[in-house]
């Protein structure tokens, strides 16, 4: 720590190359040592490489010296091979053989979206582009050669002069402080924009890991059905072979059966297009996990919604018109800064040969704000800041009609949900016994048993499909207000 502070000449770029260094050792030796799961992966080493490069308000000495302390303590025997091979072939960040949980599949997608290692590229541009925007102009060299190859006294070299300059623009006004300062903001608005793209993959995660949950359920309760079907086949026959079913009702059963199959096809068809657009949301081509676990029936209290609508106003989305304004601020600044003109100033020796003699030469120009006082792009860098506000008053209201609509969706799902798991289903169960039963006595039609299945059977899809929607509801509050993903929105279970 002290020799960094005690090196003045170190640049910025030795820093970030070597913390760099530092974080590829610290990663691949840790990877090697304990051999972890999560870190099995260069995906990781990427999502830790850009932690460490973009961490905010956090000197890269502060993150360079621990990160040496840490790696001789814990790390030495370990040998500098950790940093070969930087050229390793990107893979998933996730490598689950049995069950997924949301966490899981959110932690994957933070370190392997495809969405988010493309947008990295944006900020690294504009923390180049910021770098850029803070140098000075460089020192130009001019020559002049006149009275060169003339006539008569002037002919070859004899009335040559020759001229050797040095001239510097000054930027006047603060135009480079304010150059900088604006490029400054526009990275940070592009971070701003990071965040909420963050936010996005996380909810995208969590709504197709809600369709992989629904689709599973669906899955099973179509099972369920092929079973019902099954097994009124079988009663049906031994009826029919007793004299007491007609060859009409087998035809009816057989059907029944048929097309129970055929739905199953589909639900298995529907799980595998969801199971692989979840992986897709890390860059996996082919989902590595069996399936995933969680409670669709966990439906947590969310809730009023003046809570919410409070929230909303802090939300990343809203926040980042905080940022776009001081951006146009700082815009404006620099539009003001243009008004007033540059200046140069040089320095030369002229040399004289028709008199074989030098002379010191000094020039300086400025320019005359006669018609150009960078009124335009004033004009425009106000009507760009007072815009800030007008899009920000029209997003919240976009953004709070949303809301109510959404949390008066979310209600009602929650209600349909709710009355389906715990009323609904246990009378369509218990009235769906009682007519096998009666069957199988006599009491009861076959259309009568194909009604109470079908109603048993679509009940169960009903209350499933409530519940998926109740969740993806929520997923959609949680993104407006800016809540953090990170925590399960349908509740956990073991595998």
């Amino acid at each position: 720590m002290n020799l960094i502070y005690r090196t003045p000449a170190l640049s910025r770029v030795d820093l970030l190359s070597t913390s760099l260094a530092v974080a590829v050792f610290f990663v691949r030796a840790l990877r090697r040592s304990l051999a972890l799961p999560f870190l099995t992966n260069p995906a990781y080493e990427s999502e830790v490489l850009h932690r460490l490069l973009h961490r905010k308000n956090q000197p890269l000495e502060l993150l360079l010296g621990p990160g040496i302390m840490l790696i001789c303590t814990v790390f030495p025997a370990m040998s500098v091979a950790a940093l070969d091979d930087l050229s390793t072939n990107r893979e998933a960040p996730l490598t689950v053989s049995k069950t997924l949980t949301l966490s899981e599949a959110s932690a994957a997608a933070l370190l392997g979206s495809p969405v988010l290692e493309s947008f990295n590229y944006a900020l690294r541009a504009a923390e180049a582009g910021r770098i850029q925007a803070g140098l000075r102009p460089n020192t130009a060299l001019r020559a002049e050669f006149e009275n060169l190859a003339g006539t008569g006294e002037l002919s070859g070299t004899r009335g040559l002069e020759t001229t050797l300059l040095l001239s510097q623009l000054l930027e006047l006004g603060g135009k480079r402080a304010q150059r900088a300062a604006t490029a400054a903001m526009e990275l940070k608005l592009l971070e701003a924009d990071y965040e909420i793209l963050r936010l996005d993959v996380l909810a995208e995660v969590a709504r197709r890991f809600v369709n992989v949950v629904n689709d599973q359920a669906l899955l099973e309760v179509v099972r369920a059905a092929v079973a019902i079907a099954e097994r009124t086949l079988d009663a049906i026959e031994s009826r029919v072979a007793a004299a007491r079913a007609t060859g009409a009702e087998l035809s009816r059963a057989q059907i029944a059966l048929a097309r129970a199959r055929i739905d199953l096809a589909q639900r298995e068809s529907e799980l595998r297009i969801s199971r692989r657009a979840l992986a897709a949301t890390w860059g996996d081509l082919k989902p590595r996990f069996a399936r995933v676990e969680a409670d669709l029936f966990a439906l947590p209290t969310l809730g009023d919604f003046k809570r919410l609508r409070a929230q909303l106003r802090a939300s990343p989305d809203l926040q980042r018109f905080l940022t776009e304004r001081r951006l146009r601020e700082a815009e404006l600044q620099l539009a003001k800064s243009g008004a007033i003109p540059n200046a140069s100033i040089g320095a030369g020796v002229r040399r004289l040969e028709a008199v074989d003699d030098q002379a010191l030469m000094l020039s300086f120009s400025v320019g005359l704000p006669v018609f150009d006082r960078n009124q335009g792009n004033i004009a425009a860098a106000m009507e760009r800041l007072q815009r800030v506000e007008s899009d920000r008053r029209v997003r919240l209201i976009a953004a709070q009609t949303l809301l109510f609509a959404t949390h008066q969706e979310l209600l009602q799902a929650r209600n349909q949900a709710s009355t389906l798991e715990q009323e609904v289903i246990p009378e369509a169960k218990q009235a769906l016994n009682e007519i096998e039963a009666g069957y199988r006595a006599g009491r009861f039609s076959f259309l009568e048993l194909a009604a109470a299945q079908r109603e048993f059977i679509d009940v169960r899809s009903q209350a499933i499909v409530a519940a998926a929607d109740f969740h993806q509801l929520l997923i959609e509050i949680e993104r407006l207000t800016g809540m953090e993903f990170a925590r399960p929105k349908i509740r956990e279970v073991a595998p």
